[in-house]
């Protein structure tokens, strides 16, 4: 009975899993766990900016989960108290190393066309461009469609090391939904 478990946690290890949640996530659970890996990252002796953009890209990906993922508990149109599935990792290359950063949900089609071309945007961008764009965010309204303030991805873009990756491929589970993969590096 504890050999799968087993081999997972020797899987976890061999791949420098730092954090690693699946199921469903509220907004509560983020902020909890956000908590948990604040601890973890002072105890491992983390630098303070390092842990603020490793801490603010996890809240981040965890409100995309909890505001985009198509598979929901509660009512896919609410607002407010959500439940959605999806998989949050982060990844240690090293002692020293960067940190990596995934999240993995479903999202419907209108929502991946949307992140698409936002995404494809950012990759083209400098670090300078993502600033500037992100100052800018920050004294607009927000968008009319986004659950946030409409700066999350710009905020991820803004503090990663690196170019954020994604993609999506057919959700094997709903030929409706696109399984969405979103990465960071810090």
């Amino acid at each position: 009975m504890n050999a799968p478990i087993n081999e997972f946690h020797a899987m976890a290890k061999g791949h420098n899993v730092f954090f690693y949640y699946r199921g469903y996530v509220s907004q509560t659970m983020v902020e909890a766990c956000a908590e948990a890996l604040k601890l973890r990252l002072e105890s491992a002796n983390i630098n303070y900016p390092t842990q603020r953009r490793l801490l603010s890209s996890f809240i981040e990906m965890g409100q995309n989960v909890v505001h985009y993922s198509a598979d929901s508990l509660t009512a896919v149109d609410a607002s407010e108290n959500e439940v959605r599935f999806g998989v949050l990792t982060i990844c240690r290359e090293g002692e020293d190393g960067l940190f990596t950063l995934t999240c993995t949900n479903p999202v419907s089609q209108r929502i991946k066309d949307k992140l698409q071309g936002k995404l494809e945007v950012l990759a083209t961008l400098s670090v300078d461009e993502i600033k500037s764009l992100y100052r800018k965010a920050l004294r607009a309204e927000g968008e009319e469609d986004s659950k946030g303030g409409g700066i999350g991805l710009l905020t991820l873009a803004r503090d990663s090391s690196n170019p954020i990756e994604f993609s999506f491929v057919e959700s094997p589970d709903n030929s409706e939904h696109q399984m969405f993969t979103l990465s960071v590096t810090v």
